[in-house]
């Protein structure tokens, strides 16, 4: 029982609540049929607890600050259960061996925290310890795992909670985050102070954790201030939209709160005070003498207030899945390493394995069956009887098995057949057939949270009917349309048997006898039977005019793109190009026609059943079948070397031309302009500047490394990358390490073009430290400013040598820093600093204010995402479709005057956007660099735009093809 290798981290934050390691490096062999079963399937359920399967283990950790410790033991390792609050053991299987603690989004990789060697099939024993680290922060997790060649299911050793959880209260959703923030206040200050507390109680906290004084007086659903201009109309105008839909979902919102409020029989909510005794008539607050509250356990919504028949579905299953999803997935667990499906268990075997309740496991059983998880059986299916269900007595034999119950046989023989009914078969009647199973509820989609139940699979008629509703003979039966992702969710789906209240009140549902005994059936209302299958009508746009010879779409006219040169007049601003398909030209299906911003469409009438060449392979589309007048036909749409087929488009066959080249004409290309004026950084590490026109390599870096950023400095250039010392390359390519600066993001050049302010903090559990030091590239001594190590802040910029930064502690208060004095309040709250004049921004509910170095200030009435442009004398912004930078004056008033200076864009569009964020080369020049997944139809780095004229220009081609590159900010001297 020795400890062969061991590997501790005392500071794990799990992600999403979740403890994961990963094998470094998952392979398996397709001939490879072993346990665990799925194991490609991408899930990864963790359960109550813990659980594993081939190359993953997760478990459930919450949040806190966790010590976690892996050991490799070459036998199982004595038991210990009686020291941990949860023990579980499972088995592992391992790919490559190597053993990663990662996060849910990190994956696995590079090197492994544990080696467990050759395997391939460990056993493991999870432990958790709750609370027991030096701070209290957080649990320490104990994982042992040994060779274990014989797989044997999961086992639950120790619980430390109920297996079933605490159920869905469904408050949250009726009121929404408001008043249940409140609700939660309440329970911090309650354990903050020792006792209830009171209405001023809590307003005192909020005011203590940086809330305003009054906080709980303001009102409850606080309106959005109007937008304000972004420069351009069709922005505008889609922000106009979402804030009339942000107001009309608020004014819902409030609405609902005033009809629980009535309900409840309290006063309506106007101000967030007056939601404390809606609260507690809710029962999510519990009045304490006169005027104090403590948290409640408020009953189930719906067994409160009167809610739709849908809204109560919803709660309910919502619940059950509160109470039974984890441990139901322990269930799934135990299957995906059974030795062989079937597996034969019995009920208090089943519970013992578990640690449950035989109570608790007939509920669950019961719920992952009604959810297709798995099916249960009264005996193996070998025999005659297996396809009867599981009676829940008292060590009766199971056979489990994973997904749902398969269907029963169709009846055959003379005993089926029943009156004739003109060739289609009778459809199935609600009553149950003696000797079969009931019918199993299909299991829910992903993306739909109410599964749709047919009881039973309508028999399909040998008669099929067109859309008119008139049959044809020989023809099958017409395909429903499928619904959209949007609407997964049928407005009124039949209702299978789903889980009530814990207080097991009887409901207008009675369960079958043959299913498995389980939590007591709600009831709420159920649906007419039309709705459920009832499918919304699929809107078909109108069609296009004929002409001779079939249906001849007009081609679209092409848009076309300003590459560069005209000089837009101050004030003016051109209309972007057409964002969306147009009004003719067009499949009615948005999904098949529809292109992004500026791309055009031409569509090609031609004879039904004739074939059509496209690049590399020919198609053929049939002629139309026999349809009503009006009715849609198909249309093949081509995209490149693809084609797509596409229904309810206007009547008559044809194809829909989509290909770029064919959509628009390509806008000018930019001249090649002179290349960066600091240079660049190419992907290989390469440092280049040109000198007299001329291409100079200063120095080749490291390739391996991550370089991310590069400054222009009065020492030469200075490169970083992460979590590695910076680069210093002089004029001459003398390479130098610095190695106190290794933080990309957290450095500014002083006005000197010598000295860096860099910041730097470090993280260790609770503990936190945060300094700012001034670095001399010369080699002078750092200085650090004197400042509380514990004490946060975020520095803002700087101006010569003075450093800004904000203070969070006293809110809204910016201090400066001169090195040699001591940190002082600024006069004037900032957000932004100009290097080059001092001129600040910050941002209000108006728009932006200007803030000069002598306190003058000016606001600007525009969108809060607008910059301030190097000098300090505008401001700017940048849009991606179609590209442009606008530029706004900073003058008074209440109209604003911008200079919109637009940006060639290919045909290669990407959702992002095609170019970087902008930088100042000077005061009159910006670059824009390409994204990295962006390759121009021209070679080139990227843009030059010129504030002077307008004057586009590519900047010449560097480095390897389809590398991007990274320029090297300019050093920009202070007057």
């Amino acid at each position: 029982m020795a400890v062969v290798r061991e590997f501790e981290n005392d500071d794990y934050l799990p992600e999403y609540g979740l403890l994961v390691l990963r094998d470094v490096n998952v392979s398996w062999s397709p001939h490879d049929t072993g346990p665990p079963r799925d194991r490609d399937s991408g899930e990864e359920p963790t359960g109550t607890f813990a659980a594993a399967g081939g190359g993953w283990l997760t478990c459930q950790a919450g949040s806190g600050h966790h010590v976690v410790r892996l050991e490799l033991h070459d036998s199982p390792p004595a038991a210990d259960h009686d020291s941990f609050d949860d023990v579980a053991e499972t088995p592992y299987l391992a790919g490559s061996g190597g053993l990663c603690l990662t996060y849910l989004t990190g994956g696995a990789g590079g090197l492994a925290d544990l080696e467990l060697g050759a395997g391939p099939y460990f056993r493991v024993r999870v432990a958790r310890r709750r609370g027991d680290t030096p701070d209290g922060a957080g649990d320490r997790w104990l994982l042992r795992f040994w060779p274990d060649p014989a797989v044997s299911p999961p086992v639950w050793l120790v619980r430390g909670a109920p297996a079933v959880g605490p159920g869905y209260s469904g408050w949250q959703a009726e009121l929404q985050y408001e008043p249940m923030e409140l609700s939660g206040i309440v329970a911090a200050v309650a354990r903050e102070l020792g006792r209830p507390p009171t209405a001023d109680d809590v307003e005192a906290w909020g005011v203590a954790h940086q809330r305003p004084a009054g906080w709980l007086d303001v009102p409850m659903r606080q309106p959005p201030r109007p937008p304000l201009t972004t420069g351009h109309a069709d922005l505008d105008e889609r922000k106009a939209a979402q804030h009339r839909e942000v107001t009309d979902r608020l004014a819902a919102e409030q609405r609902r709160l005033d009809e629980i409020a009535a309900e409840l029989g309290v006063a309506p909510v106007r101000r967030k005070r007056d939601a404390l005794p809606l609260l507690a008539a809710a029962g999510i607050l519990r009045r304490e003498g006169p005027q104090g509250y403590v948290v409640g356990q408020p009953a189930r919504v719906d067994t409160v207030l009167s809610l739709p028949p849908e809204r109560v579905r919803a709660v309910m299953l919502q619940d059950a899945r509160s109470r039974y999803g984890g441990l139901a997935e322990d269930l799934r667990s135990i299957l995906r390493w059974a030795p062989s499906l079937p597996w034969e268990t019995s009920l208090p075997s089943l519970a013992e394995r578990l640690l449950v309740g035989e109570g608790e496991l007939r509920e669950v059983l019961a719920f992952a069956e009604q959810n297709a998880q798995l099916h249960a059986s009264a005996a193996s299916p070998s025999s005659s009887s297996s396809a009867a269900p599981w009676s829940a007595g008292v060590g009766s034999v199971l056979w489990l098995e994973s997904g749902p119950r398969p269907s029963p046989p169709p009846p055959t023989g003379p005993a089926s057949a029943g009156p004739s009914t003109g060739g289609a078969r009778p459809a199935t009647s609600g009553a149950s057939r003696p000797g079969t199973p009931p019918p199993t509820p299909a299991r829910p989609s992903a993306a739909s949270s109410v599964p749709s139940a047919p009881a039973t699979q309508p028999a399909a008629p040998d008669v099929s009917a067109d859309r008119s509703g008139s049959s044809r003979p020989g023809t099958p039966p017409p395909t429903p349309a499928r619904p959209s992702a949007a609407s997964s969710v049928p407005s009124a789906p039949a209702a299978p048997d789903v889980f009530a209240d814990r207080s097991g009140s009887a409901g207008s549902v009675e369960p079958d006898a043959s299913t498995p005994a389980g939590p007591a059936m709600a009831a709420g209302p159920t649906p007419p039977a039309s709705s459920a299958s009832a499918m919304p009508p699929v809107p078909v746009r109108p069609a296009a005019p004929e002409s001779p010879g079939g249906t001849a779409m007009p081609m679209k006219a092409p848009v076309p793109v300003n590459a560069s040169a005209p000089v837009t007049p101050p004030g003016s601003v051109r209309p972007p190009a057409p964002d969306g398909p147009g009004t003719s030209g067009e499949s009615a299906t948005s999904d098949a026609t529809a292109t992004p911003s500026g791309d055009q469409a031409a569509t090609v009438a031609r004879p039904a059943g004739t074939e059509r060449a496209t690049p590399g392979r020919r198609r053929a589309v049939p002629p139309p079948g026999p349809r009503q007048a009006g009715e849609d036909a198909p249309v093949v749409e081509v995209r490149g070397l693809m084609a797509r087929l596409t229904f309810n488009a206007p009547a008559g066959a044809r194809w829909s031309m989509s290909s770029r080249e064919r959509e628009r004409d390509q806008p000018p290309i930019p001249p090649l302009g002179a290349p960066p004026r600091a240079g660049i950084l190419e992907s290989d590490g390469t440092v280049v500047e040109w000198r007299d026109g001329a291409r100079v390599e200063l120095a080749r870096l490291a390739p391996a490394r991550r370089w991310m950023r590069a400054l222009q400095t009065a020492c030469g250039v200075l490169v970083f990358g992460h979590d590695q010392p910076a680069q210093l390359i002089s004029a001459d390519g003398t390479v130098t390490d610095v190695a106190d600066l290794r933080s990309p993001g957290m450095a500014w050049l002083l006005g000197d073009g010598r000295r860096l302010a860099v910041f730097d903090s470090s993280h260790h559990r609770l503990e936190s430290r945060y300094r700012l030091r001034l670095l001399d590239l010369t080699g002078s001594p750092a200085v650090t400013m004197p400042w509380p190590a514990d004490q946060p802040f975020g520095v803002l910029g700087v101006h010569r040598d003075a450093i800004f930064f904000a203070d969070p502690i006293s809110a809204g208060v910016t201090m400066r820093w001169t090195p040699g004095t001591d940190p002082e309040p600024h006069p004037h709250p900032l957000q932004q600093i100009d290097p080059l004049t001092g001129t600040g921004t910050i941002r209000t509910r108006e728009g932006i204010s200007v803030i000069r170095p002598d306190g003058a200030s000016v606001t600007v009435p525009i969108d809060t995402t607008a910059r301030l442009a190097l000098g300090g004398n505008q401001l700017w912004t940048m849009r991606s479709h179609p590209p442009a930078l606008t530029l706004f004056p900073i003058e008074p008033g209440p109209h604003v005057e911008p200079q919109v200076w637009w940006l060639p864009e290919d045909r290669r569009r990407s959702p992002q956007g095609t170019f970087r964020e902008p930088f100042w080369e000077d005061s009159s020049h910006v670059l824009f660099g390409y994204h990295l997944w962006h390759f121009p139809q021209e070679p080139a780095i990227g843009l030059r735009l010129s504030l002077t004229d307008g004057t586009v220009e590519r900047l010449p081609a560097a480095g390897r093809p389809g590398q991007s590159v990274t320029f090297i900010e300019p050093l920009h001297v202070v007057p």
